[in-house]
This record gives structure tokens, C-alpha cells and sequence, in this order.
């Protein structure tokens, strides 16, 4: 981490709790195709001692046709930096 980074997380960690939903969001909206997943909105967020767990319930329902649609994904952000550590399943 460069000193500008190490002086943004002096105290308090970058990314907040709400603008770690905001980028989890914006990963669902623009990086999953949403024939496979729809999110309205957030539905959970757990703290980690380095990142925020953003979950997010599908709105689409398996059908015979798409039998692997995902009930849930989750979205790992780093809140020293909003780094995108992983896009998962429920856990």
C-alpha cells in the first residue's frame, strides 16, 4: 500500500459500509448477465476484518429452461482499497 492509501485508511477503513454496496451493485449490474442473475437491491452485508460480504438474492427463478440460476451471489470488496476480492455463491 503507497502512503496516499495508507493516509485515505488512517482511523477508519476507506470503504464504508455503504459505498462498499455501491460498488457491489454496480459489479452485479455490469458484470453479470442479468438472464442468469437480477438483484434489486442489497440484501445483506457482513464485515469481515478486511472486507464486506454484499449478498445478493436472485430475482429470477430456476425454470426447466435455466435449471443453474443461483438463488444468491455475493460480492467480496477489500475496504482498504474497494478491490473486488471475489464474486461467489452463498456462504
Amino acid at each position: 500500500m503507497n502512503l496516499s492509501m495508507a493516509l485515505y485508511n488512517y482511523g477508519n477503513p476507506l470503504v464504508t459500509r455503504s459505498m462498499a454496496e455501491e460498488i457491489a451493485l454496480v459489479v452485479v449490474r455490469h458484470r453479470i448477465p442479468q438472464v442468469y442473475f437480477r438483484a434489486e437491491d442489497v440484501f445483506e452485508v457482513r464485515e469481515t476484518a478486511d472486507t464486506w460480504l454484499v449478498s445478493f438474492k436472485n430475482q429470477l427463478v430456476p425454470t426447466p429452461e435455466m435449471p443453474f440460476v443461483s438463488p444468491m451471489v455475493v460480492i467480496e470488496v477489500r475496504k482498504a482499497d474497494a478491490a473486488i476480492m471475489a464474486i461467489t455463491g452463498p456462504r
